[in-house]
């Protein structure tokens, strides 16, 4: 997890695993209306000995947890 970046004024928090955006370092958050949608990005760099199998390539999922706290 050492590779982690964060965008737009996410903080990584290593020894938790996460990432924190604050609403007031991302104004876009700060005003989200129900059902209205916020973006923020990250970047982490996978294994490099990880080979999918070729029927696999094409269809890779990484999973993560959003909370959002107020």
């Amino acid at each position: 997890m050492s590779t982690i970046q964060a965008g737009m004024g996410g903080q990584v928090q290593p020894n938790d695993n996460m990432i924190i955006w604050d609403h007031s370092q991302v104004y876009q958050l700060n005003h989200l209306n129900v059902q209205q949608e916020g973006e923020v990005d990250f970047s982490v760099k996978v294994r490099s000995d990880w080979n999918p199998s070729a029927a696999d390539a094409n269809n890779i999922t990484i999973n993560d947890e959003v909370n959002i706290l107020r």
